[in-house]
């Protein structure tokens, strides 16, 4: 019970920490009234708790079924932990510029339609 619990207060801390939900929601506020964003914010908390949960009791009924699967399943989460550092240390710092093509806009003001 204890390792779930654990499990369960890393990915609390892991869902206060900048990303995209984070993101969303501070635009959803920005766009919306307090009520509308505390209802977004709360489906957000709501929807990730529930695939906590469901994924780690997935992961726990099937460690409890096949303890051997305890190893394999440690080495593929660690190489797989290596791979996304190789990948942050190898990126470049930049991204490479690559000319966008730019597509015509039509006015959008009759003020800018008399113009053209």
């Amino acid at each position: 019970m204890l390792p779930l619990l654990s499990l369960i207060t890393a990915a609390t801390v892991v869902m206060a920490s900048p990303g995209p939900s984070t993101v969303s929601v501070t635009a959803v506020s920005a766009a919306f009234d307090l009520r509308r964003s505390l209802a977004y914010m709360s489906g957000l908390v709501l929807g990730t708790l529930a695939v906590l949960l469901a994924v780690a009791t997935g992961l726990v009924s099937l460690l409890l079924c096949i303890p051997q699967a305890a190893p394999v399943l440690l080495t593929v989460s660690a190489l797989y932990i290596l791979y996304l550092a190789y990948r942050i240390a190898t990126a470049s710092c930049w991204p490479s510029p690559t000319p966008r093509p730019m597509s015509p806009s039509p006015p959008s003001s009759p003020e800018a339609r008399s113009i053209s």
